[in-house]
């Protein structure tokens, strides 16, 4: 649908000011329960707030284990991870990456018991995150629409909307000047879901103008989406 594709370009002040005509045919896409904390989700990645410092990703990481407590309670998984490193990346917008990863591999789990793995390799110009998971896997031809808003992925015989969540974290992954892929698990279950962040460190006398990577333009986006309405 063309108006949910313009909706992807959506910046936290377009969706302030967007037609509740435009919304409602949206949002009526998604569960009521669920898309109004997915939207708010995606509006959060703003550059306009968007702070990098010295973070401890183990830190990060339990910090999420904890948000998702119940969930791996009921669902009999595992967050397991290596030896994980000090990086330089936005707090908030690296935790709630994680956590959409996470509860991604929690939706899509299989019958044996969840098993969620973190690793992180450091490669000459960046950090090569991986997440492996067992459960049911993503088909390829659904690999690069899953990180659309609203993009589709195969279940069973079914195939079913993957929400925000990972349209959210491809726009973190954006920010921060990285990348984000799926690939297959070698064990033959599962995915591996693979994102790039940069290892240069940042100048702390910078201005904060020159902290705020890839152009976030609030106002020309809600332009555009006005004069396509």
């Amino acid at each position: 649908m063309v108006l949910t594709k313009r909706f992807t370009e959506l910046s936290v002040l377009g969706l302030m000011y967007a037609s509740p005509s435009l919304v409602s045919v949206v949002t009526s896409r998604m569960p009521l329960e669920n898309w109004s904390d997915d939207i708010l989700s995606f509006s959060n990645v703003s550059l306009e707030n968007f702070n990098p410092r010295l973070v401890s990703i183990e830190k990060v990481v339990n910090e999420v284990k904890q948000l998702l407590v119940t969930e791996l309670k009921s669902s009999n998984a595992k967050i397991v991870s290596g030896q994980l490193p000090e990086i330089i990346v936005d707090l908030i917008q690296f935790k709630q990456l994680l956590k959409n990863i996470f509860e991604n591999s929690l939706k899509f789990k299989g019958e044996s018991n969840l098993l969620i793995e973190l690793d992180v390799e450091e490669m000459a110009n960046h950090y090569l995150f991986m997440v492996k998971d067992n459960g049911i896997g993503i088909s390829k031809a659904y690999r690069e629409s899953i990180f659309d808003i609203f993009g589709k992925v195969k279940e069973a015989d079914k195939v079913n909307e993957a929400g925000v969540k990972l349209a959210v974290c491809k726009k973190i992954i954006s920010n921060h000047k990285g990348k984000i892929w799926i690939e297959s698990n070698s064990s033959g279950q599962g995915n591996v879901f693979c994102f790039t962040i940069p290892s240069n460190k940042v100048n702390e006398d910078s201005p904060k103008e020159n902290l705020k990577i890839g152009g976030f333009q609030p106002a020309l986006t809600f332009r555009k989406l006005k004069l396509n309405m």
